[in-house]
Formats: C-alpha cells, structure tokens, sequence
C-alpha cells in the first residue's frame, strides 16, 4: 500500500507514506507475537549498556573517511555553502530533534528486522547464517521503493541496486553484532538513525556531487560500502 501511494502524484506528504512503509516491519511484527503469543515482552525491548548505545551512534562517523579522501585527492570539492549553512543556521540546535525524527522512523523497522527475525534466527542459525538471511530480506524490501526513486535518474539502475543491496546485506552484519551482545533492538535503532541521517543529510552534502562521483559516495557508492565490509568484518571477527 505504502509502495502504491508514493508512486501517485498526487500525494501531498509522501513523509507519512515513507513513515508507514518504514513501520510496515515492525507492525507485522508485533501482530505475529500478539495473534501467536499474546505479548510483544520478547521483542528484545530491554535497554542495554550505554556503551552499547554509543557506539552504535558513533560508528556511522567512520564513513566520512571517504568524503575527506575525495576531498583531499581533489575528486571532488567541498560544499563551502552547505558547512556555511550548517554554522550559521539552526541546523545544530534542530539537530536532537531531528535525530529523534529519525529514530522513531527507525524503530519501525528495527523492531522487525531485529527485534522480531534476527533475536529468533540467532536460536537456530550461526552469525553468518543469520546476517546473511536477514540482510537478503532487508534488501529485496528496499528493491521495489528505490525502483520508484531512481527509475526517471540518468543512472545505471542496475549497479545503484546492486551496490546499495550488497551494502545492505554487509550493513546488516553490524546490526546483528549489536542485537546478539546487547539483546535489544536499541542500539540497531540508533545505528539506523545515525547511519540514515549523518551519509544523506550530512555526509554527503559536504561535497559537490557529479556523475562522476555518484558511484563513489552515498548509499550507492563503492566507497561507502567499502568501509561497511571493513567495519563488519571487524564485528564479526569480535562475535562471540
């Protein structure tokens, strides 16, 4: 339904659309343990360390290494406007408010794909086994939504899906560390978040992007997901 509704023109706030979308994961979820169980208690709600939750926040920091790279090669430029607008505007005391926008957009999906598949996989597949799955999931759910997205850009639509699918399937390797040594969806909320918001938001408006450099950067850049098989590697040689 939510997939319907973006591709009408005539939808006035496609925000609530994608909010629904976005939640469609967690509602399903939530209906499974209700109609099975007559409980949503084992939805991994506990709050864990704080430790855990920070460094879930934080993480998502590592990708800038990409865009300083480009930076200081002189692929691309700096967007002097946008750190000039980030200074001067209210865009720092907006900033809590817009990572908490985030997080409840995010915790629709968290509590599905973590808190709901990955908590019960875990039981009965390895680390790998589970990541795997779960990320093949997460990805052919974005497929139909990004089609809508870049089916009018003057892109290779089949490489921007196929990187940002490989990225999702790597990225889920992280959300499965934080889940299985936290044992709450939280710190997976937060890294959503923080992931979504800093790479689109941030990120990536700090440069001045071509065609050149749209592969590089971004969610359908070879740059990003390069750090992503970095960083999940890491956390899955620190698993158990």
């Amino acid at each position: 339904l939510s997939i319907f509704l973006l591709i009408q023109k005539n939808i006035s706030n496609k925000n609530l659309v994608i909010l629904g979308l976005m939640w469609s994961p967690g509602i399903s979820a939530i209906l499974t343990r209700l109609l099975f169980s007559g409980s949503i208690k084992d939805l991994a709600w506990r709050f864990p360390k704080t430790k855990f939750l920070l460094f879930s926040f934080i993480l998502p920091f590592t990708y800038i290494i990409v865009y300083i790279l480009l930076w200081i090669t002189g692929i691309s430029k700096l967007n002097v406007d946008f750190i000039k607008q980030i200074v001067t505007s209210d865009f720092l005391f907006e900033y809590p408010l817009l990572i908490a926008t985030g997080l409840f957009y995010a915790l629709g999906e968290e509590i599905g794909w973590r808190g709901f598949l990955t908590i019960r996989l875990l039981k009965y597949k390895t680390f790998l086994q589970t990541s795997i799955i779960v990320g093949i999931i997460w990805a052919i759910w974005h497929i139909p939504i990004l089609y809508i997205m870049l089916a009018k850009a003057d892109i290779n639509l089949l490489l921007a899906l196929s990187i940002y699918s490989l990225g999702v399937i790597v990225e889920t390797f992280m959300y499965t560390w934080f889940i299985k040594k936290s044992s709450s969806v939280w710190p997976c909320v937060i890294l959503h978040t923080s992931y979504n918001f800093h790479i689109q938001e941030v990120f990536d408006k700090l440069l001045i992007k071509d065609r050149s450099d749209f592969f590089i950067t971004g969610e359908f850049g070879f740059g990003v997901l390069i750090i992503s098989l970095i960083l999940a590697f890491a956390l899955y040689l620190k698993r158990n």
